[in-house]
Protein backbone atom coordinates (compact mmCIF):
# COMPACT_ATOMS: atom_id res chain seq x y z
CA UNK A 1 0.00 0.00 0.00
CA UNK A 2 1.46 3.15 -0.65
CA UNK A 3 2.21 5.46 1.99
CA UNK A 4 -0.26 8.68 2.16
CA UNK A 5 2.00 12.06 1.29
CA UNK A 6 1.41 13.88 4.77
CA UNK A 7 3.60 10.39 6.31
CA UNK A 8 6.53 11.07 3.90
CA UNK A 9 6.91 15.07 5.52
CA UNK A 10 8.97 13.08 7.94
CA UNK A 11 11.76 12.16 6.06
CA UNK A 12 10.98 15.91 3.89
CA UNK A 13 12.21 17.77 6.55
CA UNK A 14 15.23 16.41 6.94
CA UNK A 15 16.50 19.18 5.32
CA UNK A 16 15.40 22.13 7.89
CA UNK A 17 18.16 24.16 9.62
CA UNK A 18 19.32 22.54 13.11
CA UNK A 19 17.70 25.79 14.88
CA UNK A 20 14.54 24.99 13.11
CA UNK A 21 14.27 21.60 13.25
CA UNK A 22 15.08 22.36 17.24
CA UNK A 23 12.59 25.27 17.81
CA UNK A 24 9.82 24.14 20.20
CA UNK A 25 6.75 26.17 18.75
CA UNK A 26 5.68 23.68 15.99
CA UNK A 27 1.74 23.42 15.71
CA UNK A 28 -0.90 22.09 12.93
CA UNK A 29 -2.94 23.53 10.49
CA UNK A 30 -5.76 22.77 8.12
CA UNK A 31 -7.67 24.48 5.50
CA UNK A 32 -11.20 25.87 6.15
CA UNK A 33 -13.28 28.15 4.61
CA UNK A 34 -13.65 31.76 5.49
CA UNK A 35 -16.75 34.15 4.61
CA UNK A 36 -14.99 36.80 5.92
CA UNK A 37 -12.32 36.27 2.98
CA UNK A 38 -14.30 34.26 0.61
CA UNK A 39 -11.96 31.71 0.43
CA UNK A 40 -10.17 28.66 1.98
CA UNK A 41 -7.28 29.47 4.56
CA UNK A 42 -5.18 28.03 6.71
CA UNK A 43 -6.13 27.68 9.82
CA UNK A 44 -3.27 26.82 12.90
CA UNK A 45 -4.05 24.61 15.78
CA UNK A 46 -1.85 23.22 18.40
CA UNK A 47 -1.41 19.93 18.93
CA UNK A 48 -3.46 18.91 21.65
CA UNK A 49 -6.79 20.20 18.47
CA UNK A 50 -6.92 23.30 20.14
CA UNK A 51 -7.57 26.24 17.49
CA UNK A 52 -4.25 28.57 18.23
CA UNK A 53 -5.82 32.19 18.73
CA UNK A 54 -5.71 35.24 20.99
CA UNK A 55 -2.67 36.31 22.61
CA UNK A 56 0.38 35.37 20.02
CA UNK A 57 3.54 35.05 21.47
CA UNK A 58 2.67 35.12 24.75
CA UNK A 59 3.69 32.62 27.83
CA UNK A 60 0.05 30.67 27.28
CA UNK A 61 0.88 30.45 23.66
CA UNK A 62 4.12 29.29 23.64
CA UNK A 63 3.59 26.47 26.20
CA UNK A 64 0.84 25.36 23.78
CA UNK A 65 3.21 24.85 20.85
CA UNK A 66 5.56 21.69 20.99
CA UNK A 67 8.37 20.30 19.30
CA UNK A 68 8.68 19.25 15.67
CA UNK A 69 8.45 15.44 16.38
CA UNK A 70 5.40 15.74 18.56
CA UNK A 71 3.85 18.03 16.08
CA UNK A 72 4.43 15.12 13.14
CA UNK A 73 3.27 12.51 15.29
CA UNK A 74 0.45 14.05 15.67
CA UNK A 75 -0.44 15.20 11.90
CA UNK A 76 0.77 11.28 11.22
CA UNK A 77 -2.49 10.14 14.32
CA UNK A 78 -4.80 12.06 12.26
CA UNK A 79 -4.13 12.11 8.61
CA UNK A 80 -7.35 12.95 7.65
CA UNK A 81 -7.78 16.01 10.38
CA UNK A 82 -5.09 18.38 9.35
CA UNK A 83 -3.21 19.21 6.09
CA UNK A 84 0.33 19.98 7.44
CA UNK A 85 2.63 21.41 9.93
CA UNK A 86 3.72 25.10 10.51
CA UNK A 87 5.89 26.83 12.78
CA UNK A 88 5.28 29.93 14.85
CA UNK A 89 7.32 32.68 14.65
CA UNK A 90 7.54 34.28 18.27
CA UNK A 91 10.06 36.82 18.16
CA UNK A 92 12.76 34.53 19.48
CA UNK A 93 15.02 35.25 16.32
CA UNK A 94 13.94 32.65 13.83
CA UNK A 95 12.25 34.72 11.03
CA UNK A 96 10.92 34.00 7.18
CA UNK A 97 10.08 35.60 4.05
CA UNK A 98 7.54 34.67 2.42
CA UNK A 99 7.52 35.08 -2.03
CA UNK A 100 3.89 34.41 -3.36
CA UNK A 101 3.30 33.54 -6.42
CA UNK A 102 6.59 33.90 -7.77
CA UNK A 103 7.06 30.32 -9.22
CA UNK A 104 5.72 29.90 -12.86
CA UNK A 105 4.13 26.90 -14.35
CA UNK A 106 7.33 25.95 -15.93
CA UNK A 107 8.94 25.71 -12.35
CA UNK A 108 10.86 28.87 -12.86
CA UNK A 109 11.35 32.47 -11.24
CA UNK A 110 8.51 34.85 -12.49
CA UNK A 111 10.74 37.47 -13.37
CA UNK A 112 8.56 40.55 -12.65
CA UNK A 113 8.16 39.44 -9.51
CA UNK A 114 9.00 41.58 -6.43
CA UNK A 115 10.79 38.95 -4.97
CA UNK A 116 12.60 37.39 -7.18
CA UNK A 117 15.84 39.62 -6.39
CA UNK A 118 15.48 38.84 -2.74
CA UNK A 119 15.28 34.80 -3.92
CA UNK A 120 18.25 34.99 -5.65
CA UNK A 121 19.81 36.24 -3.23
CA UNK A 122 19.02 33.82 -1.12
CA UNK A 123 19.81 31.09 -3.10
CA UNK A 124 23.12 32.37 -3.88
CA UNK A 125 24.16 33.20 -0.15
CA UNK A 126 23.17 30.22 1.28
CA UNK A 127 19.49 30.46 3.32
CA UNK A 128 17.46 27.67 3.33
CA UNK A 129 14.64 27.97 0.70
CA UNK A 130 11.51 25.75 0.07
CA UNK A 131 8.45 25.50 -1.75
CA UNK A 132 4.63 26.61 -0.28
CA UNK A 133 2.26 24.25 -0.42
CA UNK A 134 0.33 25.81 -3.54
CA UNK A 135 3.70 24.88 -5.36
CA UNK A 136 3.68 28.74 -6.87
CA UNK A 137 5.44 30.38 -3.51
CA UNK A 138 9.15 30.10 -1.91
CA UNK A 139 9.82 30.45 1.70
CA UNK A 140 13.24 31.30 2.99
CA UNK A 141 14.30 30.67 6.70
CA UNK A 142 16.91 31.91 8.40
CA UNK A 143 18.22 33.87 12.07
CA UNK A 144 16.85 37.48 12.17
CA UNK A 145 16.59 40.03 14.72
CA UNK A 146 14.08 42.23 12.85
CA UNK A 147 10.94 41.34 14.14
CA UNK A 148 9.04 44.13 12.18
CA UNK A 149 6.49 42.79 9.63
CA UNK A 150 6.01 43.88 5.73
CA UNK A 151 3.90 42.68 3.15
CA UNK A 152 3.58 44.53 0.06
CA UNK A 153 3.13 43.16 -3.84
CA UNK A 154 3.48 39.51 -2.89
CA UNK A 155 6.58 39.79 -0.66
CA UNK A 156 6.28 39.40 3.31
CA UNK A 157 8.45 38.94 6.15
CA UNK A 158 7.60 38.15 9.37
CA UNK A 159 9.27 37.11 12.63
CA UNK A 160 6.56 37.63 15.64
CA UNK A 161 2.57 37.13 15.62
CA UNK A 162 2.18 34.84 12.85
CA UNK A 163 3.25 31.14 11.40
CA UNK A 164 4.36 29.84 8.60
CA UNK A 165 3.72 26.31 6.39
CA UNK A 166 6.63 23.80 6.29
CA UNK A 167 6.35 21.35 3.67
CA UNK A 168 10.26 20.53 3.05
CA UNK A 169 9.70 20.68 -0.51
CA UNK A 170 13.72 22.11 -1.20
CA UNK A 171 14.25 25.15 -3.59
CA UNK A 172 17.63 25.47 -2.17
CA UNK A 173 20.59 24.92 0.35
CA UNK A 174 19.31 22.10 2.66
CA UNK A 175 19.69 22.70 6.33
CA UNK A 176 21.64 26.22 5.24
CA UNK A 177 21.11 28.95 7.72
CA UNK A 178 22.06 32.23 6.55
CA UNK A 179 21.86 35.60 8.70
CA UNK A 180 18.68 37.72 6.54
CA UNK A 181 19.22 40.59 8.59
CA UNK A 182 21.10 42.29 5.39
CA UNK A 183 17.98 41.39 3.24
CA UNK A 184 15.43 42.64 5.66
CA UNK A 185 17.49 45.83 5.49
CA UNK A 186 16.82 46.72 1.92
CA UNK A 187 13.37 46.36 2.28
CA UNK A 188 11.33 49.41 3.55
CA UNK A 189 10.80 50.15 7.51
CA UNK A 190 6.69 50.12 6.67
CA UNK A 191 4.80 48.98 3.97
CA UNK A 192 0.66 49.05 4.36
CA UNK A 193 0.70 48.62 7.84
CA UNK A 194 0.64 44.53 8.16
CA UNK A 195 -0.89 43.53 11.41
CA UNK A 196 -0.17 40.29 12.54
CA UNK A 197 -2.38 37.21 12.20
CA UNK A 198 -3.18 34.30 13.71
CA UNK A 199 -3.81 32.59 10.21
CA UNK A 200 -1.38 32.43 7.34
CA UNK A 201 -2.34 33.27 4.07
CA UNK A 202 -0.25 31.82 1.27
CA UNK A 203 -0.16 32.39 -2.11
CA UNK A 204 -3.18 29.99 -3.03
CA UNK A 205 -4.47 28.23 -0.31
CA UNK A 206 -3.83 24.61 -0.72
CA UNK A 207 -7.02 22.60 -1.52
CA UNK A 208 -7.05 19.05 -0.32
CA UNK A 209 -8.41 16.40 -1.46
CA UNK A 210 -10.60 16.21 2.25
CA UNK A 211 -11.85 19.41 1.36
CA UNK A 212 -12.76 19.23 -1.93
CA UNK A 213 -14.38 15.88 -0.80
CA UNK A 214 -16.31 18.12 1.79
CA UNK A 215 -17.34 20.53 -0.68
CA UNK A 216 -18.69 18.02 -2.78
CA UNK A 217 -21.32 16.50 -0.04
CA UNK A 218 -22.40 19.91 0.70
CA UNK A 219 -23.24 20.65 -3.34
CA UNK A 220 -24.65 17.25 -3.06
CA UNK A 221 -28.04 18.48 -0.63
CA UNK A 222 -28.36 21.32 -3.00
CA UNK A 223 -30.61 21.77 -5.83
CA UNK A 224 -28.59 23.15 -9.13
CA UNK A 225 -31.97 23.67 -10.76
CA UNK A 226 -32.12 26.67 -8.81
CA UNK A 227 -30.42 29.63 -11.03
CA UNK A 228 -29.27 32.11 -7.95
CA UNK A 229 -28.10 29.09 -6.14
CA UNK A 230 -26.49 27.92 -8.98
CA UNK A 231 -24.97 31.35 -9.80
CA UNK A 232 -23.49 31.92 -6.00
CA UNK A 233 -21.74 28.36 -5.88
CA UNK A 234 -20.35 28.89 -9.18
CA UNK A 235 -18.91 32.62 -7.92
CA UNK A 236 -18.03 30.80 -4.44
CA UNK A 237 -16.10 27.96 -5.75
CA UNK A 238 -13.77 29.93 -8.24
CA UNK A 239 -12.08 30.95 -5.35
CA UNK A 240 -10.63 27.51 -5.58
CA UNK A 241 -9.29 27.53 -8.86
CA UNK A 242 -9.95 24.87 -11.70
CA UNK A 243 -10.53 22.44 -9.18
CA UNK A 244 -13.51 24.41 -8.10
CA UNK A 245 -14.31 24.56 -11.47
CA UNK A 246 -14.56 21.02 -12.23
CA UNK A 247 -16.78 20.16 -8.97
CA UNK A 248 -19.03 23.30 -10.12
CA UNK A 249 -19.52 21.60 -13.64
CA UNK A 250 -19.97 17.97 -12.40
CA UNK A 251 -22.81 19.61 -10.20
CA UNK A 252 -24.28 21.59 -12.75
CA UNK A 253 -24.57 18.83 -15.35
CA UNK A 254 -26.90 17.23 -12.46
CA UNK A 255 -29.61 20.01 -14.17
CA UNK A 256 -31.85 19.45 -16.86
CA UNK A 257 -31.57 22.85 -17.27
CA UNK A 258 -27.82 22.72 -18.04
CA UNK A 259 -26.09 24.23 -21.11
CA UNK A 260 -22.53 24.24 -21.20
CA UNK A 261 -22.16 27.36 -23.11
CA UNK A 262 -24.86 29.43 -20.51
CA UNK A 263 -22.17 27.65 -17.59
Amino acid sequence: MMAKPKVKLRNLLRHLPDPVARSKHFLLWKSEWSDRRGGFVKTPYYVSGSRRKGDLDSPADLRKLQTLDRALDALEAHPDLYDGIGLALVGDGIAAFDIDKCITPDGELAPDHAGRYLAEKAEAEGAYMEVSPSGKGLRILGPCDDPTAYSKAGLEYWGKGRYVTLTGALWANPRGWKDLSEMRATLPSRASDPKPSSSEDDDDTLVTRRVLEELRSALASMDSDERDLWVRMGHALKTVGDRGKELWMEWSRKSDKFNELDA
